[in-house]
């Protein structure tokens, strides 16, 4: 693999962990029962 693809791939793998980790958070705090609803529907 050239240096380029490696960069490249590193790059691709940071976001798509970057946006997991958002998505866990998202999901976590929709589905937090001890939170009022309003509170879960504001960040939807």
């Amino acid at each position: 693999m050239s240096e380029k693809q490696n960069i490249r791939d590193h790059k691709r793998r940071l976001l798509a962990a970057k946006y997991e980790l958002r998505r866990k958070l998202y999901k976590a705090f929709c589905k937090d029962t001890d939170r009022s609803s309003d509170m879960r529907d504001k960040h939807r």
